[in-house]
């Protein structure tokens, strides 16, 4: 068994037979790899099988898959984390957007009293700019958080993207391709149109940072296959789906970097370049 196991648990693994081997009852668990690549949780317990003269002579036990559990425990943990943290920044944002609301307003005021050569046009315009940056941290805050207000309607969500195209356009950069492929026969969904607009609009500033020198990004919308599930009556019902995919050619992510992809307020970029907000908010 300690050949095929995952080589950093490897010596836990010889330490537990050593255990069942000479002693009492022993429980441990460790991954193994399985001859097709795959990583999987073991579950070992074993126990001492002694001969008439009272020496063990093999250990009797029982090794379990327990991976799907193992799995089900992380995304618990993991959604218990994703709603404290959602309560406080959901919390702390509404009272800073109520403050941001105020600042921007009066800087608003000021500006429209100032004349063109007041020195202090620029500053009340800079003033006004880092609001609006703000104001749309707090927006994404909202939105992961769940405090936003929704306003669900029926839409294609192919409208929704090309009317969308002026706004990607000096968001991902110029040497940057965008490239659409909308199927015409798309259903309606009921969806708040300006979510889809922010999932694509984060999605686009990932991907510009992914592609420094440029690349391809890349919006496409189908009809997922339908599939059925279960009617409140017993039956089954055939439900249709609409897919909307979006691709780039940049580096893409390592194995740590997806782990935490999703998480709030991780990010890989420098100092003031991102808020680590953006899939998160996706």
């Amino acid at each position: 068994m300690a050949d095929g196991e995952h080589p950093p648990g490897r010596p836990r693994e010889v330490r537990c037979l050593h255990r069942q081997a000479s002693s009492a009852a022993a429980q441990g668990a460790y991954r193994i790899v399985r001859p097709d690549g795959s990583v999987r949780w073991i579950e070992d317990r074993g126990f001492p099988v002694y001969n008439a003269e009272g020496r063990a002579y093999r250990v009797a036990g029982i090794a379990e898959d327990v991976t799907s559990r193992r799995e089900l425990e992380e995304e618990l943990r993991q959604a218990h984390k994703m709603e404290a943290v959602g309560r406080l920044a959901g919390g702390v944002a509404h009272d800073f957007n109520n403050l941001l609301t105020i600042i921007g307003g009066h800087s608003q005021m000021l500006l429209d009293e100032t004349g063109d050569a007041d020195p202090r046009r620029d500053r009340l315009k800079q003033i006004l700019s880092a609001t609006n940056r703000a104001s749309t941290l707090t927006s994404q805050l909202l939105a992961f958080s769940r405090r936003k207000m929704l306003q669900p309607k029926l839409v294609n969500l192919n409208h929704v993207l090309t009317n969308m195209q002026a706004l990607l356009r000096p968001l991902i950069g110029e040497h940057t391709m965008v490239r659409s492929r909308l199927d015409p026969k798309l259903s309606r969904i009921l969806v708040d149109p300006y979510q889809i607009e922010e999932i694509v609009m984060n999605l686009a500033a990932n991907s510009r940072d992914a592609m420094p020198e440029g690349g391809q990004f890349t919006i496409e919308t189908s009809m997922a296959d339908s599939a059925e599930a279960p009617h409140e009556d017993g039956g089954r019902r055939t439900e249709r789906w609409v897919r909307l995919r979006i691709s780039d050619t940049g580096c893409g992510m390592d194995d740590r970097t997806r782990e935490h992809a999703f998480e709030p307020f991780f990010t890989t970029k420098g100092i003031g370049k991102g808020t680590g907000l953006g899939l998160s908010t996706v």
